[in-house]
């Protein structure tokens, strides 16, 4: 198989829905946030840290172990299907038995209705799971791509409809719901896997030993995930958690949108290639300079456009948002790049310095946040801010290790796109400052126009043949066969 191809057909397809995702994802997000509170969200990210939870736990790794193997029986697929099937139910009941003291701790005796409809979610899941990773085996990215972006138009029209007929919170609820039963049916009917048999024990154990180090990483990565909530939610309070889970959807959304697309190629292909050793370097440095040329411009155009957004677009209750969703810009230019380098680590089979990272981030976080929290939403970001580049460093180390990978190659994959962003600053403060601008649309229009020209002129005076060997890299699309 040529690997390369692969990766480039990965990085067509999913850039070219996810084009249209991205654009359609924050037009719902500011029409539902116009509609919907603070509380309202307040109380579905509290819900969504234990159904989150549930999900990872239910899918034990087991994906990433049916992904990476080089060779895997119909036994141990069936096997690793019921498996999963199996955990997802039980943990619903779990979560469905402790929905009532979850409720009283938080002191929101609505919480335990929600947790009770939010968490079937944990079963649809968990029937994707294995279809979704046979899909993922055999690098079919054109279908996980086109799937993915049905889901996503499911998502966002049944939480628009349901909004605007005044379900509440309830609508992001039931329409997350929505989309994850379409993901689970349509990867059931492309897997050809005949899952008729039984559970065997030893077909478990032959796949869970990955497995099981994945679960660790994952586990570890959803509580740095989360962490942010879990304080908020049990030291700030329930308007205070929507306010951070606002500021954390926007300035999330080049992560999971466009963020997103690198992650799933990445595993999967540097999974197939663990043992070319020089073919993976180059494709990771690939990947990792265009991460940034992409979403580095777009975390510091939303920090400076933030106050203008929200005041205008989204409306003056999510007004204390606005330094929250500065701070997660800042700090998303470091975890966009820590989001995509433990996913090469692991397809690279070094899960342990995955894990590593994951621990060692969880530890420094849970230290800094909980000073930082002492001093209110602010404090806890700055904290959080603060801690973050700390760990990140021993990763990119680890990262030179497995791939070979000298300092001034990882450095030339971001410093184009850190030195255009600094420049686009410059001359945005420079126009504000000399034209005396108030907060209205103009302003960010003028903002946008000027931040987006200036990073354009920088970037190519640095890197001039950037741009035109990102266009030859999305646009050769080889043709891949639909499951």
């Amino acid at each position: 198989m040529d690997y390369k191809k692969s990766v480039l057909s990965g990085f067509a397809w999913e850039a070219s829905t996810k084009a249209i995702v991205q654009i359609m994802s924050w037009v719902s997000t500011i029409w539902v946030a116009r509609l919907l509170s603070p509380d309202d969200y307040g109380i579905v990210a509290i819900s969504g840290i234990f159904t989150g939870l549930c999900q990872m736990l239910a899918g034990m790794g087991l994906s990433s172990g049916v992904v990476n193997r080089n060779a895997i029986t119909t036994g141990e697929v069936r096997s690793v299907f019921y498996l999963s099937l199996l955990s997802g139910a039980g943990l619903y009941l779990l979560l469905f038995a402790i929905s009532a003291p979850v409720a009283n701790w938080y002191n929101l005796p609505e919480l335990a209705y929600v947790l009770r409809v939010a968490g079937t979610v944990v079963i649809i899941s968990s029937i994707a799971i294995v279809p979704g990773a046979m899909i993922m085996r055999d690098l079919n990215f054109r279908y996980t791509a086109l799937t993915n972006m049905g889901a996503n138009f499911v998502l966002i029209i049944s939480t628009l409809t349901l909004a605007l007929i005044g379900m509440g919170f309830w609508s992001l609820i039931l329409a997350t719901l929505i989309s994850q039963a379409f993901i689970t049916v349509v990867y059931l009917c492309a897997c050809k896997v005949n899952f008729k048999g039984w559970i065997k024990i030893k077909d478990i154990l032959d796949v869970f030993g990955y497995s099981a180090k994945m679960l660790g990483s994952n586990l570890t990565a959803y509580a740095n995930h989360q962490i942010g909530q879990i304080y908020s939610s049990s030291f700030l309070g329930q308007t205070s958690t929507g306010i951070l889970q606002m500021a954390y959807t926007l300035a999330g959304l080049p992560m999971s949108k466009i963020g997103e697309i690198f992650d799933k190629v990445a595993f999967p292909s540097i999974s197939r290639m663990k043992d070319d050793k020089e073919q993976a370097s180059k494709i990771f440095l690939l990947m990792h300079r265009y991460l940034f040329m992409i979403t580095c411009p777009m975390f510091i155009g939303i920090a400076i456009i933030a106050e203008e957004m929200i005041t205008l677009l989204i409306g003056e209750k999510w007004l204390p948002a606005v330094v929250p969703l500065q701070l997660f810009c800042l700090l998303n230019i470091f975890r966009i790049s820590g989001q995509l380098v433990p996913k090469v680590l692991a397809g690279m089979g070094n899960i342990n310095a995955s894990l590593k990272f994951q621990i060692i981030t969880a530890i420094a976080l849970i230290v800094a946040l909980r000073i930082g929290v002492e001093y209110g939403l602010i404090g806890m970001l700055i904290a959080w801010l603060i801690a973050y580049p700390c760990v990140y460093v021993p990763l990119i180390l680890d990262m030179r290790k497995t791939l070979n990978i000298t300092l001034l190659e990882f450095l030339g994959s971001v410093y184009p796109s850190l030195i255009a962003s600094a420049a686009m600053v410059g001359a945005v403060h420079l126009a504000v400052k000399s034209l005396t601008l108030e907060i209205s649309l103009t302003t960010m229009f003028i903002k946008m126009a000027v931040g987006g020209a200036t990073y354009l002129v920088a970037y190519c005076v640095v890197a001039p043949n950037d741009f035109k060997k990102l266009k030859q890299f999305v646009q050769k699309r080889p043709h891949t066969s639909t499951p």
